[in-house]
């Protein structure tokens, strides 16, 4: 099993970035033998149940923003729709991410507190609505 999960993700790294998703939900097709099989519903269940709960403690401390995109990851692996969307994203939070570092890279000591404090407001904003609303 461990085998099979570090071949597969050397796979998923050696991908281009933009492509991976769809690249893996290829290879997903290509090695299924039948449309439907107890390891693609096991995949889209546990992704489901995965990304539901992360969306509803995401926001704890603990790894909820990981375990959301894995989750998004096996629906992939089964569905191209969120493949190709997942594929999207990830250009794009690649190109924020950029953005972020080099905006944190040339800010001083002070800025980058201040950074860290929005950050957290913002955080704390969100979490609030999210309690209010459900």
């Amino acid at each position: 099993m461990i085998g099979w999960v570090r071949k597969h993700w050397e796979q998923f790294k050696e991908d281009e970035p933009g492509r991976r998703f769809q690249d893996s939900y290829r290879r997903n097709r290509q090695n299924s033998s039948s449309r439907f099989n107890a390891g693609r519903i096991l995949n889209i269940v546990a992704g489901l149940l995965l990304v539901i709960v992360s969306l509803f403690f995401g926001w704890a401390p603990g790894p909820g923003l990981l375990t959301f995109f894995i989750g998004l990851g096996m629906i992939a692996g089964e569905f191209r729709p969120a493949a190709v969307f997942l594929d999207w994203a990830e250009v794009r939070l690649r190109k924020l991410w950029r953005i972020a570092r080099a905006i944190w890279a040339s800010a001083p000591p002070g800025e980058r507190a201040l950074i860290v404090l929005a950050a957290a407001a913002g955080v704390v904003g969100l979490v609030n609505t999210l309690f209010y609303l459900l």
